[in-house]
């Protein structure tokens, strides 16, 4: 410890919220691994799904992930059934830069641009509010 400075323990959402993580990032590693190893994958998803299609998929979360990650009051079943639908949204992805490359491209950066700035200012913008009332 240093200058006082003592971890907070882990309360049973956050270590579910963690290991959630854990778990998204290592399918997310293992599909893109499997997918440069092998085009059998989406070649066999894209006979049934097409581009168009996925990419639709993986752009409606860009209006989701405000609902879920915001700073609405939702309960934590829809949250996690939230989590799980965006996982299967991204496995879609290797579908949608295959064939719109260049939409995809633009998804994903309004994406990380609303995930990472929009939504925390908007939850400080909501928390300035409640305090001031």
């Amino acid at each position: 410890m240093r200058d006082g400075f003592r971890r907070q323990p882990l309360t049973s959402e956050k270590k579910s919220r963690l290991w959630l993580r854990y778990l998204i990032v290592a399918l997310y590693f293992g599909w893109f691994g499997l997918m440069a190893w092998s085009n059998r994958p989406i070649e066999a998803l894209s006979r049934y799904i097409p581009g168009w299609l996925a990419t639709l998929i993986w752009a409606s979360w860009l209006i989701l992930m405000p609902i879920g990650r915001g700073p609405l009051d939702i309960p934590e079943n829809l949250r996690v059934s939230l989590d799980v639908l965006f996982l299967m949204s991204c496995l879609l992805l290797p579908i949608a830069v295959r064939f719109h490359f260049a939409a995809t491209l633009l998804i994903s950066g309004l994406f990380f641009i609303e995930l990472f700035w929009l939504i925390p200012q908007w939850k400080a913008r909501w928390r300035r509010e409640r305090e001031h009332k």
